[in-house]
């Protein structure tokens, strides 16, 4: 074509806007594009941040801690004039236990309360040792231990059960875990021998129990002594009643109920242990 014609041909085309394509909206166009990219990432930046924060919802697990215990429930047989066994009741309430206390265990009918509905039962004869159960209340004791229930007898069980002169006996005394020697002190030394049994947990490797009494008992041949004294012998022992998970826990001290004294510190740490112990 004449090079007049062309020029003319492009000066028409360009009054009526058309023309080639600049590099200039070439790029506009990739800038587009990559604005448009730009978008998308922020997007998914967005969409990344929002499910990190979600995460964070996972924290709230934290607060189902399947390692606690459920506290266990206590039947607690002490008399409403026996400052230890109210001592024992405080401390127990203190560390989160629910405790219902029954003042006689002699005349329990072994109904009302039932043991059915506790976990632990923890006789605290005190003063009050000697003075035995109901028939009615022994068997209710056997059962609920045959069941696996966890008993907790202090001292004054095996002074009483191991003389007759003191006090009858009873089904129930079959099963705890130390035989009476025929005699008792005071202020002895205890030893813990298992620092890893929960029964010693939070105890010192040693301690004088002032104005405490002990039995000198010796331990069956089943049992597991985790704590000793040095004139008693078995200081905590554990006994297994049966095999469907009955246990009976025996502490052998008075709680300075003998010498009208409160009970030590350690002491109810060692009552406190054999409760959590029973937890289910």
């Amino acid at each position: 074509m004449h090079r007049s014609l062309l020029l003319s041909w492009l000066v028409g085309l360009s009054l009526l806007g058309v023309g080639c394509p600049s590099t200039d909206d070439d790029d506009s166009a990739v800038d587009d594009d990559d604005t448009a990219d730009d978008d998308d990432a922020t997007a998914d930046d967005d969409d990344a941040t929002a499910d990190d924060d979600d995460s964070g919802d996972d924290d709230d697990s934290g607060d189902d801690d399947d390692s606690a215990v459920a506290p266990p429930r206590v039947l607690l047989f002490a008399a409403d004039d026996d400052d230890s066994g109210l001592a024992l009741e405080t401390r127990l309430g203190e560390d989160g236990i629910p405790v219902t206390r029954h003042a006689s265990y002699w005349d329990w009918d072994g109904a009302s309360p039932s043991p059915a509905d506790f976990d632990v039962v923890l006789i605290f004869e005190g003063d009050d040792y000697g003075d035995g159960f109901t028939s009615a209340g022994d068997a209710a004791l056997v059962n609920w231990l045959t069941n696996g229930g966890t008993l907790i007898r202090t001292e004054w069980a095996s002074y009483s059960i191991g003389d007759p002169a003191v006090d009858a006996q009873y089904a129930i005394d079959e099963t705890i875990p130390v035989t009476y020697q025929g005699s008792y002190e005071y202020d002895t030394t205890w030893t813990v021998t298992d620092t890893t049994h929960p029964l010693t947990a939070g105890l010192p490797a040693t301690w004088v129990a002032t104005d405490d009494g002990c039995s000198v008992v010796t331990a069956s041949s089943a049992a597991l002594v985790v704590a000793t004294s040095d004139l008693c012998g078995p200081a905590i022992t554990l006994g297994e009643a049966n095999a469907l998970g009955g246990r009976v826990i025996h502490v052998n001290g008075d709680l300075g109920a003998d010498n009208s004294a409160t009970a030590g510190t350690e002491l109810l740490q060692v009552m406190t242990n054999a409760v959590w112990f029973g937890a289910p």
